[in-house]
């Protein structure tokens, strides 16, 4: 056995157990401690872990609805396949018109609604501009 060999078998057999070990330790230990306090913390922490939550949610039932999608689309004819096609583009043309009105709608109720509405669509919108140029792919 080389240096090289012994310094990997080291590692993976004495270090990185005992380095993910620590971190469990020192993490549940923060947790408990965050949990039994009533402070800045425990708020910040429960945000935190409620985006976790979500994000995990969310992504596992984007995966679900993905494989439901494509089950139901390997059955379906190619005609029907595209009308649907036709009925998404005719979706993607009216959603933004849609999306005035209901924004101009809670302008009317609720400016602080309607700003918030509007940033979190901005967002996505960029979001979605990033992807189509990373991937190269345009509409």
């Amino acid at each position: 056995m080389d240096r090289k060999e012994f310094l990997i078998t080291l590692w993976t057999k004495l270090f990185k157990p005992l380095i993910i070990l620590g971190v469990l330790i020192f993490s549940v230990r923060f947790l408990i401690r965050i949990f039994t306090q009533n402070d800045t913390e425990r708020l910040i922490a429960i945000i935190v872990l409620g985006f976790i939550i979500l994000s995990t949610f969310s992504y596992l039932l984007g995966f679900v609805f993905n494989k439901m999608v494509l089950a139901i689309k390997s059955r379906l004819s190619d005609q029907a396949l595209n009308s649907f096609r036709i009925i998404g583009k005719i979706i993607d043309y009216l959603t933004p018109i849609v999306l005035g009105v209901l924004i101009y709608h809670l302008w009317i109720k609720d400016w602080i609604i309607a700003s918030v509405f509007f940033i979190a669509m901005l967002i996505n919108k960029i979001i979605e501009v990033v992807k189509q140029e990373k991937t190269g792919y345009n509409n």
